[in-house]
């Protein structure tokens, strides 16, 4: 398996893509994908969604 196969097989196995597409997977393969955790360490709190 190559790297972004393996990225969508993680994110499907923890149940964070309820559908995908060829596309998808096209993208990944063809370009470099940047991807974002969604939080910011220097914020004064943090709130459930990043838990």
């Amino acid at each position: 398996m190559s790297p972004p196969d393996d990225l969508l097989a993680e994110l499907e196995w923890r149940g964070l893509l309820a559908d995908q597409t060829e596309h998808a997977k096209d993208a990944l393969r063809s370009s470099q994908v940047t991807g974002y955790i969604g939080f910011d360490p220097t914020a004064d709190s943090l709130h459930v969604g990043t838990l």
